[in-house]
């Protein structure tokens, strides 16, 4: 627990605390979303618009500098970004660095599924097997806000506060699903990026094979 904020222990603690001291700047788009949400997929639609319909081309680091992870870098590593960027960040929103000039992109999704998402993702990462930590415990620690980045449901009310905002745009891991052209027409439009229908193809085709 850090600042009031459970974290896992892979976290920086000093890295963490940086990174609740950043200064949101007019220019930055952060990108607010829970964990397993479809953060990986909303970064590669955001840096595909920022980079003229060009998915990364196996450059990870070109990648990271432009979509970095807030909770990672820290506010020194933020110094050193390629600018505009967007900033991943799975903290809640009213613990998000503010700007009002700066841009809000939240993307929310079913919690089902984003807690048997989560579920199996902490059991990659930490390398144990399902009997080590059997679903009905994590759901249970789910449900009371005892994961890593805390309360599913505070943090999405944190979003829902602000859905209204004229620097917020709010979508969802389902309305990705159903209708991706829509979103990515609405993100660019949000954006103030001049988006054509041969630039949707060309984005759609260039994130799918990103993320594959």
């Amino acid at each position: 627990m850090i600042e009031g904020i459970p974290v896992s222990a892979h976290c920086n603690a000093e890295t963490f605390r940086s990174a609740l001291k950043y200064k949101g700047q007019p220019d930055d788009i952060f990108l607010v979303v829970y964990p397993k949400s479809g953060t990986t997929w909303m970064q590669v639609i955001l840096y595909t618009l920022m980079n003229d319909g060009k998915a990364f081309d196996n450059s990870m680091a070109e990648y990271f500098a432009r979509t970095p992870f807030l909770e990672l870098i820290g506010e020194r590593g933020m110094k050193n970004m390629h600018r505009p960027c967007v900033i991943k960040t799975h903290l809640p929103f009213n613990r998000v660095p503010y700007n009002e000039n700066a841009k809000y992109i939240c993307v929310v999704r079913n919690p089902k599924d984003v807690c048997v998402s989560f579920y199996y993702f902490l059991l990659k990462i930490n390398g144990i097997q399902p009997n080590q930590m059997l679903f009905d415990t994590f759901f249970e620690a789910f449900i009371n806000g005892n994961v890593p980045v805390g309360d599913y449901f505070e943090h999405l009310h944190s979003i829902w506060q602000h859905k209204n905002d004229t620097n917020v745009f709010l979508t969802s891991f389902e309305e990705m699903k159903r209708d991706l052209p829509e979103v990515i027409r609405r993100v660019a439009q949000f954006m103030n990026i001049e988006l054509s229908d041969n630039l949707v193809e060309l984005q759609l085709t260039s994130m799918f094979d990103a993320i594959l």
